[in-house]
């Protein structure tokens, strides 16, 4: 029933409008949530995006966002800019981490399937204490550990989807926040050729025990 009604909601909006999906938002409504408790529900929060996204790809025709990097990189910040932008002549926009392979790779290929134009924009810090910081400071509350494993596998998955499907857009975009820290500045990382990136994101690689060592 909970999935039928965001599904409905959802899905009535026009067509042309920008259709975002986002397990943060999806924990909302559950009638128990509470930023304390986001932890509790972000399991199933992020089966219920997925399967939002699986339906919804197969019924709007249009170009499809997956937006991926650790937590407190900024995406929620740069969709906001993005769509300010861009978004008005619509889109399907996956708001997620990419927390591993092969997740990532049903999305893609179910993208690919229905012949949608498909990329990904991969938001990450600039500086990971900064990022760790506003990560403590948020009223949504999950353990350090959410912090660090989300910013090592999504470098991992990222990696990996550059090296198995050439034929998805990459868009490495690098946050930082300006000197008052009330907003945020994205810059893309402009790579030539596919073999830049796997350079690049080869040393672009983070284990749990190094960003620990990174930020604290």
């Amino acid at each position: 029933m909970l999935l039928k009604a965001m599904f409905k909601n959802c899905i009535l909006k026009k067509m042309s409008n920008p259709f975002v999906i986002s397990a943060d938002e999806i924990k909302k409504y559950f009638p128990k949530y509470s930023p304390k408790t986001a932890s509790e529900f972000h399991r199933e929060s992020a089966r219920l995006a997925d399967k939002i996204f699986e339906n919804t790809i197969k019924i709007i025709p249009q170009k499809v966002i997956i937006l991926g990097g650790g937590t407190a990189s900024g995406k929620t910040e740069y969709l906001s800019q993005y769509l300010h932008v861009f978004g008005k002549a619509g889109g399907i926009f996956f708001d997620g981490t990419l927390p591993n392979f092969e997740g990532a790779q049903i999305k893609l290929k179910n993208v690919l399937k229905n012949k949608r134009e498909l990329e990904i924009h991969f938001i990450f810090p600039k500086n990971l204490q900064e990022a760790f910081t506003v990560f403590m400071n948020r009223d949504r509350q999950f353990s350090d550990e959410h912090f660090y494993r989300t910013h090592s596998n999504s470098r991992k998955t990222l990696l990996e989807i550059v090296k198995k499907f050439p034929e998805v857009r990459i868009r490495l975009i690098e946050s930082r926040f300006t000197k008052n820290i009330e907003t945020m500045i994205f810059e893309e990382k402009i790579l030539n050729s596919k073999a830049e990136q796997i350079d690049f994101l080869q040393n672009f690689q983070y284990t749990e025990k190094e960003i620990i060592q990174v930020v604290l």
